[in-house]
């Protein structure tokens, strides 16, 4: 006897006597799904004792490297089932977000027996009957912690049933961080790990705003252009405070801020080498560069607007919303707040955080006609959508809610546009939200013990913790922009130094 039958046959046996006052035992067993890139789950073929029971048996398995595929489920007959009705009443398959309690083969009859299993759990297939076989969309990405596969059976007659599989295929990625309470899932295109190495990052304390043409107030947005520039989108001598706003959401001041409110500044000096935007804006808050850096979009929470703005000379390309009307709801031509714009590089889509007094994520066509929203995930609507990324290459979306403190991950890729993919549980306020290859960077304010900080997270790495940055001189930090994974800015609204830069080395 071989050393796998001799394993196969001590556990029939086990099973046998805890199983046998249900009328049926196990005749075989087979151990799949326990290593790094698990193939196939299964539940193996057991003898029936036609008792004429109903029962159901689970097996699952821990996901070594989510995200997962699930693409086929089988069937496989034994020789000595018969042509008639089928002893398998269903199969089902299920992922496990929570802890998995057990991975040993468990009768599991009631929801009570399955919870015991695995608790938080989402059915993604079920086949009755005589359907033999079925296919999973294999381009839909799932986070799980385990995968669970139940299979029902009626003892109509004493018979040997088929074994039952899942087919799984996994990419190794980790990306629990240990702040985060939930781990991010992406399906992600592999990045090489060896350049993903633990990052040291630093605060730039010589690099400083400078700029002759005024004063700088509140900087709201930052947006790195490239390794030469970034993008500071300030406030003049406005500031939002209790009495900005009155009825209607409609501000108070409606003349437009004076001075230049985009500057173009040297990222390694701080230097700022050119400026727009005078006598156009009210109160801005969120700015983007488009993935082919021809266009700025820029939000203004006092207009109630977002415009897009060519680079080279500053015109206004395209506006969307209604001036100074805040309306909240979903119509398409009115935002109440908005607070950031992303574009995407693929579509052209163009994604609105909608914002303070209008909890949604906008999408409009790059023509200025709207598309669709997002108003929550995982049945908890947004509170306030702060900031919004987007991972370009593997069609990720992902939204900050600030108050919720929480970052909500959507697909935008064209066959599961606007699937939850997940939901990135903080304990600290987001604010902003940046995506580079491999990172997820956010800027965070922990209120109850004033703590104003930024981390950075591996998506795809060796290492899984969330990194914090910070500087003793931040007080209430408010964007953040990241590029390469070499420099990162983080605008501040109340620190004396306005942007902090901070390099990862």
């Amino acid at each position: 006897m071989t050393l796998a039958k001799l394993v196969a046959a001590l556990v029939s046996a086990f099973l046998l006597v805890a199983c046998s006052t249900h009328g049926f035992f196990i005749s075989e067993l087979q151990f799949i799904g326990s290593q790094a890139k698990a193939t196939e789950l299964s539940i193996p073929s057991i003898e029936t004792r036609g008792t004429g029971d109903v029962f159901s048996l689970c097996k699952a398995s821990v996901v070594q490297a989510p995200p997962i595929h699930i693409s086929h489920i089988r069937q496989r007959p034994s020789e000595q089932e018969g042509e008639g009705e089928s002893i398998v009443v269903s199969i089902q398959v299920f992922i496990c977000r929570g802890d998995l309690l057990t991975n040993q083969l468990r009768k599991c009859d009631t929801e009570e027996d399955v919870e015991k299993i695995c608790g938080s759990r989402v059915l993604l297939s079920e086949l009755r009957g005589s359907e033999v076989e079925g296919h999973h969309n294999p381009q839909t990405p799932y986070w799980a912690n385990a995968v669970l596969l139940r299979v029902t059976y009626n003892d109509k007659e004493s018979a040997e049933t088929p074994l039952v599989a899942v087919k799984i295929s996994q990419q190794k990625i980790v990306s629990e961080t240990s702040k985060m309470t939930s781990p991010l899932h992406t399906m992600l295109t592999p990045w090489n790990t060896a350049t993903l190495s633990r990052p040291v990052i630093q605060h730039d304390s010589s690099w400083k705003l400078r700029w002759t043409g005024g004063k700088i107030g509140q900087v709201s947005g930052v947006a790195l252009l490239d390794d030469e520039f970034v993008f500071v989108f300030h406030r003049g001598d406005r500031f939002w405070g209790a009495h900005t706003f009155g009825p209607n959401y409609e501000i108070q001041n409606k003349t437009a801020i004076d001075v230049d409110t985009i500057l173009k500044c040297k990222t390694g000096s701080g230097r700022c080498v050119s400026a727009m935007g005078k006598d156009e804006f009210l109160l801005p808050h969120g700015i983007s560069v488009t993935p082919d850096r021809e266009y700025l979009l820029v939000t203004d929470v006092g207009r109630h607007q977002v415009i897009a703005k060519r680079i080279e000379d500053g015109k206004d390309v395209l506006t969307l919303g209604t001036f100074g009307i805040g309306l909240p709801g979903d119509e398409p031509d009115y935002f109440c707040q908005p607070a950031d714009a992303e574009m995407d590089s693929e579509t052209g889509l163009i994604f609105v955080a909608d914002g303070y007094c209008n909890a949604r994520v906008a999408v409009f066509n790059n023509d200025g006609s709207f598309n669709s929203s997002f108003r929550g995930c995982f049945g908890e609507e947004f509170f306030v959508v702060h900031d919004l990324a987007i991972d370009h290459k593997n069609r990720i979306l992902f939204a900050a809610d600030r108050e919720n403190k929480r970052i909500c991950v959507y697909s935008i890729d064209v066959k599961t546009f606007g699937n939850e993919l997940d939901m990135i549980q903080s304990t600290s306020n987001i604010y902003a939200v940046d995506y580079n290859p491999g990172f997820l960077y956010t800027a965070e304010m922990q209120r109850e013990r004033n703590e104003a900080f930024g981390t950075v997270t591996s998506i795809y790495g060796e290492f899984s913790s969330a990194e914090q940055f910070s500087d003793s001189s931040m007080r209430d930090p408010h964007d953040l922009s990241a590029k390469d994974n070499t420099m990162i800015f983080i605008s501040d609204l109340k620190a004396h130094d306005k942007v902090f830069k901070f390099i990862r080395n």
